[in-house]
């Protein structure tokens, strides 16, 4: 729901449009209200992404102060889910 690139009532109707099409009943859309585009980032780790990289911007980004650790720090659960799913 805190996604600003894929707005959810225009996601739906495309999703809808595909598993219809394609009679797909594998295909699952799920939402998370405390998710932003990066889904699969710790929640922490997509707030500094937001703070010191996301754009537009009034200044540079310096690339060399950047936690290169924090900002790739997975959400286990997030991707728990999808292996999960993939295994199914």
């Amino acid at each position: 729901e805190k996604d600003h690139m894929f707005k959810e009532k225009y996601t739906y109707k495309k999703y809808k449009k595909v598993v219809d099409s394609f009679n797909l009943d594998n295909v699952i859309l799920k939402r998370y209200k405390d998710k932003d585009h990066f889904l699969y980032l710790s929640n922490k780790a997509a707030d500094y992404f937001t703070k010191e990289i996301s754009f537009p911007r009034s200044t540079p980004v310096d690339f060399k102060k950047i936690d290169y650790s924090l900002i790739n720090e997975l959400d286990e659960n997030i991707l728990k889910e999808v292996v999960d799913f993939l295994l199914k």
